[in-house]
């Protein structure tokens, strides 16, 4: 690998990094790439981008091998500069934050609001046979049927009374279950007793929520070309994509 430099003199002037990037398997391209840097502070004109083709000629004159100039700066290019690049085998890049101008026309950030929906059983009422058990009823509730199956209380409670998605929740309203006895009533899995009814307000109950996907915020890096105007864009996390303006 070797290393050149040029420096371009004038108001604000600039030192224009150039590497040449020879057989070393660096880039996938025959003979030479010639990277060019320069921050300046205002944007490029075409006599910087005709000195850095002149260096990728020299370039290519030495090696005897063809050589593609990248240029790339964190300001821009100037019309002119844009097409003497067309027009040579230089790559004008510009490598920056993305700007309201890289992202006018574009959905760059989807906003989400989702509804999650779940059916609740309240004031629940229990009448088994017998006594009334001793103690809370707090705990997970299970009625177990004669065949060894079992199922949750609430689960019984709220089929066939809760709305689907899509239409509106459903209002509480009054719900009842009886029994033949022969079901029990189970508490975190301990017998309870023989059911004979369950009352309760069953219902729907919606918490909406909100999220984003994406957002200007996301985006560290945007690569443009200058000539052609394609991008590629960095996401803070590593994700990248291209788009063709």
């Amino acid at each position: 690998m070797s290393s050149l430099s040029c420096r371009r003199h004038g108001s604000g002037g600039h030192k224009l990094d150039i590497t040449s990037l020879g057989d070393e398997g660096l880039v996938d391209l025959p003979g030479h790439v010639a990277l060019g840097g320069a921050s300046p502070p205002l944007v490029l004109k075409q006599a910087a981008v005709f000195a850095f083709d002149g260096v990728v000629r020299d370039i290519a004159a030495l090696t005897d091998q063809r050589c593609v100039g990248v240029m790339v700066t964190t300001t821009g290019f100037q019309k002119g500069a844009r097409i003497v690049g067309e027009s040579k085998d230089v790559l004008l890049l510009e490598l920056r934050a993305p700007t309201e101008a890289d992202t006018t026309g574009r959905i760059m950030q989807i906003n989400v609001t989702a509804i999650a929906r779940r059916p609740v059983a309240r004031n629940v009422h229990v009448e088994l046979l017998g006594d009334p058990p001793e103690g809370s009823m707090a705990g997970w509730m299970e009625v177990e049927y004669p065949d060894g199956t079992r199922r949750g209380l609430v689960e019984l409670l709220v089929d066939g009374e809760t709305a689907p998605l899509g239409q509106p929740p459903a209002a509480f309203h009054p719900v009842q279950r009886i029994f033949d006895g022969a079901e029990l009533l189970l508490r975190d899995g301990e017998r309870v007793g023989n059911l004979r009814k369950v009352t309760a307000e069953v219902g729907d109950s919606d918490a909406p929520f909100d999220f984003s996907v994406g957002g200007l915020d996301t985006i560290a890096w945007v690569l443009k070309n200058a000539v052609t105007g394609a991008r590629v864009w960095f996401a803070h996390d590593g994700r990248h994509w291209s788009t063709d303006t």
